[in-house]
């Protein structure tokens, strides 16, 4: 406790730290709620960046600052939504540097900041979909080139694809035998995920500034279920709209989260999520990014499903685990989530067409 006490104060805050508590269910950044002397501070978010998920704080940084910096200019969204901008330190700059080379940094809490990893009803879906597409919307000006792209490759199929076989040869640790049906499903499926990325080479998806990691937990609530503020934006970067859309319908619209042995799809869900997208995007988006909305979760499930069985055929070097076979039942998980939204499909088209026609 007395580092982090040591760290939290090296930066600009003027307040003093009282206690930290370890918060959050994501896979990179460790991270702490710290609560300070003053009992009316709404506390503050302390993250020790992953440098090995992001080689470069500073090009995450700078994306950062842009970003934020234009959604706080941005008339709508900063009047309905709070931005989650880093603090200095200070030394100047936006990083805590430790001796092991570690980089620490300091977010000003939005308080009561409620997040869920399953949605507790189509509300919740509507207000997540309508802040994601806000987002998206008030970000359209900026030109994608402008921003570093953090991770390549980050949702490119054929590059996952790629790494799935990479992983799948030495085979040194024993688990190819495991997960031989999990391989047959992924080269089953990579021609129908490989739809988008075609797509976008022909030219007939634009390139956007995106989130690129729009889970429902990355959505701050109040406790009137009203959504608050979009979070952990350090993959924002240049990407497809359809990414953003897919992959929070895949974490939304799931009846399960991500570690469960087994998942569905909820379709009531799914259009909540699509009207309050569409709400804020259905005058920015092409024909050809309406068309594609049914088939981008799928393929966000897709990618999710064999970057699990990557990392577990590779010994869960990337994903956090508890046991085993837990990046195993991860992407058995995906994998269950695509057919069940493959059963959806048409429903999902009329569901899509008639939000675009609200």
């Amino acid at each position: 406790m007395d580092a982090l006490s040591d760290i939290f104060s090296a930066f600009s805050t003027g307040s003093r730290m009282a206690y930290a508590v370890p918060i959050g269910s994501g896979h990179i950044h460790k991270t702490w709620l710290i609560h300070t002397e003053n009992p009316n501070e709404p506390g503050f978010i302390m993250q020790k960046f992953n440098g090995h998920v992001f080689p470069d704080f500073d090009k995450v940084t700078e994306n950062l600052l842009l970003v934020t910096g234009l959604l706080n200019r941005h008339p709508e969204y900063s009047k309905r939504y709070s931005i989650a901008a880093p603090l200095s330190s200070r030394a100047g700059g936006y990083a805590v540097r430790q001796q092991d080379r570690s980089a620490w940094r300091l977010f000003q809490r939005i308080a009561p900041g409620l997040s869920y990893d399953l949605v507790p009803d189509e509300a919740t879906a509507f207000e997540a979909g309508k802040i994601y597409g806000l987002f998206l919307a008030a970000l359209q000006e900026l030109r994608a080139d402008k921003l570093h792209e953090v991770i390549p490759g980050f949702h490119s199929v054929s590059l996952r694809y790629r790494q799935l076989l990479d992983a799948a040869k030495p085979e040194p640790i024993g688990r190819f035998v495991h997960a031989a049906q999990e391989l047959r499903f992924a080269k089953k499926h990579i021609a129908e995920m490989s739809v988008i990325p075609r797509q976008q080479q022909a030219g007939r998806l634009p390139l956007r500034v995106t989130h690129n990691d729009t889970k429902l937990n990355n959505v701050l609530f109040d406790t009137q279920m009203q959504a608050r503020a979009v979070v952990d934006l350090d993959t924002v970067m240049p990407g497809l709209s359809l990414y953003d859309f897919g992959d929070l319908v895949r974490t939304a619209a799931a009846t399960n989260n991500e570690d469960s042995a087994e998942t569905g799809f909820s379709l009531s869900c799914f259009e909540a999520i699509t009207r309050g997208y569409l709400k804020e995007t259905a005058t920015i988006l092409s024909p050809e990014e309406k068309n594609l909305m049914p088939l981008a979760p799928r393929y966000m499930a897709y990618i999710m499903g064999i970057r699990f069985l990557a990392d577990y055929l590779n010994g869960d070097l990337y994903y956090a685990t508890h046991y085993p076979e837990q990046n195993l039942m991860r992407c058995r998980a995906q994998f269950q989530l695509m057919e069940a939204m493959a059963k959806n499909h048409d429903a999902c088209c009329r569901i899509t067409e008639s939000a675009c026609r609200a």
